[in-house]
């Protein structure tokens, strides 16, 4: 993919399907804020599994600009 303005249509269903495929991994980790919300565990325990979340947040902001951008 190129920073162009004017992304091809095979540049936008790459992306399009990247970001389908970082949402599912990030809906994995939901069960993480049920716990730490309902008191069966901290933000301690699942200190790794957050910094990945956050991770994975990063590259869909970095993607979904890329779409905005491009519309």
């Amino acid at each position: 993919m190129n920073n162009d303005i004017n992304m091809t249509w095979e540049e936008r269903q790459e992306i399009l399907q990247k970001l389908d495929s970082l949402y599912l991994e990030i809906k994995r980790y939901d069960y993480i804020g049920i716990k730490i919300a309902t008191g069966v565990a901290t933000i301690e325990d699942y200190a790794e599994q957050i910094a990945h979340m956050e991770e994975l947040r990063t590259q869909i902001r970095k993607l979904e600009a890329k779409i905005e951008s491009n519309k």
